[in-house]
């Protein structure tokens, strides 16, 4: 009993990250998560269209965990949501 608690604590404690804030640097352009997807799918299907400079650049980002962080926010009550600009 007392070894199902204690696991069930370590298990909630190590679930609880630290929030980190983005690094410094330039967020991906406007149109990111449409090009994403696009490059994405394209390599899912295995399409030779995958090598096309923009596409292979738009996977290369897609791997790059700083971009992301960027790209990425979280709010206080630890929800992710993708960056959008301030309304004007």
């Amino acid at each position: 009993m007392r070894l199902t608690a204690l696991l069930i604590i370590l298990a909630a404690a190590g679930c609880q990250r630290q929030a980190t804030s983005a690094p410094p640097g330039p967020k991906s352009p406007t149109g990111w998560q449409v090009r994403y997807n696009a490059a994405q799918a394209l390599a899912h299907r295995g399409s030779p269209l995958v090598k096309d400079p923009a596409a292979w650049e738009s996977l290369l980002e897609m791997l790059d965990e700083e971009q992301q962080l960027r790209n990425f926010t979280q709010s206080r009550d630890g929800r992710r949501s993708a960056t959008r600009p301030p309304p004007a």
